[in-house]
């Protein structure tokens, strides 16, 4: 289902619900047609021109925000420098996921109920992590202004989620996309091998700071009352 923000801007909504391994994405309808993340699901893009795409940025390499890449190989691809890596080698995937500590955790120090988590779980093998490059044809930078031609967006460096985790900021319509700066009920993901709690609690003040009037979550509802105390809360 396609949810309109104003007549540029519309949400792509995730194929059932909006939880991993899926996501809300943007669809920016303008002289430039953009897609943010690509997440949602083949039956959610189906509702738009996807072929009509021209460009595609990334919040970050997630794969609920990355999956559904291949929908858009005739556009020109754009992602956060700090966050290419993973998405172009499994090595680096598997090391910004943390999955290289698997024997350390599994073999580690005894738990409160006196096994390892190896004896606990002696079936417990390294996770099959299965992969797919992802191909990049070029990198956003903090504060870079996307034209789009009726519409602009500001990236946004949001770092903590991911190391080069973005948001996008569309200063004239006050909408700002949040990628995983997320609101969920739970909190804060950090924890990943390379999340960051310090770098996460300073871009939600960054976000604060620029007094968007709407927050699209990729995996909330739109929220556009009390967006301070929201992400106070948070």
């Amino acid at each position: 289902m396609i949810q309109e923000v104003t007549e540029r801007i519309k949400i792509v909504r995730a194929w059932g619900r909006a939880a991993y391994p899926y996501c809300h994405c943007l669809y920016v309808d303008s002289d430039i047609k953009a897609v943010i993340d690509t997440g949602a699901g083949s039956q959610s893009f189906a509702e738009i021109d996807a072929a009509g795409v021209d460009l595609v940025l990334y919040t970050h390499f997630h794969t609920d925000h990355t999956h559904g890449h291949e929908l858009f190989d005739h556009t020109t691809r754009a992602i956060h420098p700090l966050d290419y890596p993973p998405m172009s080698s499994r090595e680096d995937y598997i090391y910004f996921q943390g999955v290289h500590l698997w024997e350390e955790v599994v073999d580690g120090p005894r738990l409160s109920y006196g096994k390892t988590k190896r004896e606990k779980m002696p079936d417990a093998d390294f996770p099959n992590v299965s992969y797919r490059v992802k191909p990049i044809e070029r990198f956003l930078q903090n504060e870079e202004v996307i034209d789009f031609g009726r519409t602009r967006a500001t990236v946004v460096h949001t770092p903590g989620h991911t190391p080069g985790h973005c948001s996008f900021f569309f200063e004239k319509e006050g909408v700002l996309f949040t990628g995983d700066v997320d609101m969920v009920g739970f909190g804060p993901w950090y924890g990943d091998y390379l999340s960051n709690v310090d770098d996460f609690i300073s871009s939600i003040e960054k976000i604060k700071a620029l007094k968007p009037g709407v927050l699209v979550s990729p995996h909330r509802r739109l929220i556009t009352e009390n967006i301070a105390g929201e992400l106070d809360d948070y």
